[in-house]
């Protein structure tokens, strides 16, 4: 362990942003911090390099759930880091955070309680869910690799896709995930939601909005749980995005 208390592994994935707890081998409590992909210090030869020494570091979890290959999708890995992980581990694919985890400093939701953020999602719900946005590439691997996983909820109804939306992704990621599983822009959370509910509550693109339209028409005028359709939401949440409301109101009329 290093000074900071954390293994070769957790030192190669030195993170600056949110925190997550690590138990060593021996049972020492230790604390790792994530960064954006772009931040990362280890060259991904040297997380291969550590893989090899210790395969077990893949499937290891922190005190809050999350295996390597859970932070690696949270945190846009490129596909040869994840790669190098599956090598090891192929189930991972399939493995669900089940440890209840905050939401990031400062962080926010109109969607769901802070305290339940990360349940039951796979990698994939991670990658899709990451702020700021997993590179496109990361998404389209782990989609590649588990197309399940697109049609897959976690424990509040959420798809990838939901979160992606709520996460204000890209319409080149959207579009990735609509590819894999179209039934999913109909598909409601536990709160009755669609992923254009989200897209009105969140800062999602106008272009995703209308991609979310024409996937499926009848969603604006369907309510969520609360009886609000989405432009209710977007009036609520975002009312000076006028072309969002405008897009909205004209659909909901059609």
């Amino acid at each position: 362990l290093t000074a900071h208390m954390r293994t070769p592994a957790g030192e190669a994935c030195t993170w600056d942003g949110a925190s997550f707890s690590w138990q060593s081998p021996d049972g020492v409590k230790c604390s790792i911090l994530n960064s954006p992909p772009s931040q990362r210090i280890a060259t991904d030869e040297v997380v291969s390099s550590l893989i090899e020494a210790y395969p077990k570091a893949v499937e290891s979890r922190t005190t809050d759930g999350h295996n390597a290959l859970h932070i690696g999708a949270l945190t846009g890995a490129p596909p040869s880091v994840l790669s190098a992980m599956l090598a090891v581990y192929p189930i991972g694919l399939q493995q669900r955070v089940w440890r209840i985890t905050p939401l990031p400093r400062g962080g926010t939701s109109n969607h769901y309680p802070s305290d339940v953020l990360g349940v039951g999602q796979l990698p994939l719900h991670l990658a899709a869910s990451a702020h700021p946005p997993a590179p496109l590439e990361t998404v389209a691997y782990l989609l590649a690799q588990y197309p399940q996983g697109a049609s897959t909820p976690d424990s509040v109804g959420n798809l990838p896709l939901h979160l992606a939306v709520h996460s204000a992704a890209p319409l080149s990621t959207i579009e990735q995930l609509l590819a894999t599983h179209p039934e999913g822009a109909a598909h409601t959370d536990n709160q009755g939601r669609l992923p254009l509910h989200l897209a009105a509550l969140s800062s999602a693109p106008l272009e995703v909005v209308e991609r979310l339209i024409v996937a499926y028409p009848e969603g604006p005028s369907l309510r969520d749980g609360d009886g609000a359709r989405a432009v209710h939401l977007a009036v609520q949440q975002r009312p000076h995005d006028l072309d969002v409301l405008r897009v909205l109101t004209n659909a909901n009329a059609a």
